[in-house]
This record gives C-alpha cells, sequence and structure tokens, in this order.
C-alpha cells in the first residue's frame, strides 16, 4: 500500500524474511511505505510484483530512503559500506560486525555520509532497557540463548564475549544487537547453547544490571527450519509503522 507521501523503501535479499516483511508492507501493515528495489543475486526463480533488482548500481539508482538487509551476516559484510552511503540502513545481520575491520569501515561511510545503521532486535526485546542499565559505568549485561527446558545449570556449549560467539556460531545476530544496545561487542557476556535439530521455541534472556538497577528481559519465540523466527519480520514491520505515526513509544 502506497499513496503520495509514501517513503521509499529498499530491500536487499530475496529469502523468507524479506518475503514476508514485503508482503506485510504491502498489506499494510507497517504504514505507507512504497517499495522502489528488491536487491537479489539472480532473477531466476523470482516472480511476482515485487520490483527486484541485480546488482549494487541497479540498486542505488533506485534511490530508497530507508534500506532494509535482510540477507543476514554475509550481506552486510558484502554491502554494508555500499549500503550505508545510500542511505540509513536497519540489519538483521548484525554479528557480521564481529570484524572489527567491517565494523570500523561502516562506522567511518556512517560519519562521512550522515547516515546511520540500526541493528532490529528482531527475535528479542527489551533493547532500550538494556540501554538505560548501561549508562552507569559499572554496567553488566549477561545473554543466555537456550532452548526451552534446558536445565538452567546445564553447561552451554559457548560461555565467552558476544563478539567470541559472533565469530564461532551462526545465527546470533540478537546478541551483536543486545551489546550495541548496552556496553559492546568485548564486554557483553554470553551462555549460549545450540538450537535442536527439529527447531522449537527458544528462550532467550538478558540481565543488564548497574547502580542504577537492573533489568531481566526473556523472550521466548518459536523458530522453525521453514518459518524461521516469526518475530524478525513482525518487529521489522512494528519498527517500520512506528516511523510513520505522528505520537509513538519507544
Amino acid at each position: 500500500m502506497s499513496g503520495a507521501g509514501a517513503r521509499s523503501l529498499g530491500i536487499v535479499g530475496g529469502g523468507r524474511i524479506a518475503r514476508r516483511v514485503a508482503a506485510g508492507i504491502r498489506a499494510g501493515a507497517a504504514g505507507d511505505w512504497d517499495i522502489v528495489g528488491v536487491l537479489v543475486r539472480s532473477l531466476e526463480g523470482r516472480e511476482g510484483e515485487l520490483p527486484w533488482v541485480v546488482g549494487m548500481d541497479a540498486f542505488r539508482g533506485r534511490r530508497p530512503d530507508l534500506i532494509l538487509e535482510l540477507a543476514g551476516p554475509d550481506a552486510l559484510s558484502a554491502l554494508g559500506v555500499a549500503l550505508i552511503e545510500c542511505a540509513d540502513v536497519w540489519s538483521i545481520g548484525g554479528s557480521a560486525l564481529a570484524d572489527p575491520v567491517l565494523e570500523a569501515a561502516i562506522a567511518a561511510a556512517a560519519t562521512r555520509t550522515g547516515h546511520r545503521l540500526r541493528l532490529v532486535s528482531a527475535a528479542i526485546a527489551g533493547l532500550d532497557g538494556v540501554g538505560a542499565a548501561s549508562i552507569a559505568s559499572d554496567a553488566r549485561v549477561t545473554v543466555r540463548l537456550a532452548p526451552a527446558g534446558t536445565d538452567p545449570d546445564a553447561e552451554p556449549d559457548f560461555r565467552g564475549t558476544a563478539r567470541e560467539l559472533a565469530r564461532r556460531f551462526h545465527g546470533v545476530n540478537i546478541v551483536a544487537a543486545a551489546a550495541f544496545a548496552g556496553i559492546g561487542l568485548d564486554r557483553t557476556t554470553v551462555e549460549y547453547f545450540r538450537p535442536l535439530p527439529e527447531g522449537g521455541r527458544r528462550h532467550h534472556t538478558i540481565h543488564a544490571q548497574s547502580e542504577d538497577g537492573s533489568f531481566l528481559l526473556r523472550t521466548g519465540p518459536v523458530s522453525t527450519p521453514d518459518t524461521g523466527t516469526k518475530t524478525v519480520s513482525a518487529s521489522l514491520l512494528s519498527g517500520l509503522r512506528q516511523l510513520r505515526q505522528p505520537i509513538w513509544a519507544g
């Protein structure tokens, strides 16, 4: 759904998350946005009414006001600087920033252009609370990712910093988002349990503590091999809708 006052939106990726977000936008769930380009590697098998685009030059030519990077860490790693040079970017691939060279390059491009990169909270909530708790110099943030029903005393598959986790495991973008909302990749500690092969509900817990108070945040998104984590697309649509509202909270 779009009208005369619609803002233009570019999307990177044509997978399940991108398709769910595009369907929600076209149904009006995100307010008045006009999808002007969807960047993919190839047009093979691409059908429907979406404006598929191949190549960064062609995508740049669509002049989006905002770009959604929905292809994950590899896409952010390969295209992050070029994307941020075009417009503000919202990304679900924050674990790519565990590479300090990429982080510095994107930060430099953002400073140069005035555009910003936002790591979308996606499958976890309450990052504003993490940010508030992290203002104090003594702030501590711990993230625990585990399948539902995991024994509280079980030994995790990994314990260490958010940066170390992102370098070793796939699908931990929410940890990067929590780290950037709070005290950073190198100070945020993580307890990580691998997902079950059959999918199912996972519990994501963030405990942020400082002299200013304590925040304990827990979410339980459902993820399956076929649908992924549905709260990712829902959070993106909610964020887009808020940008178009005259009054909003968050």
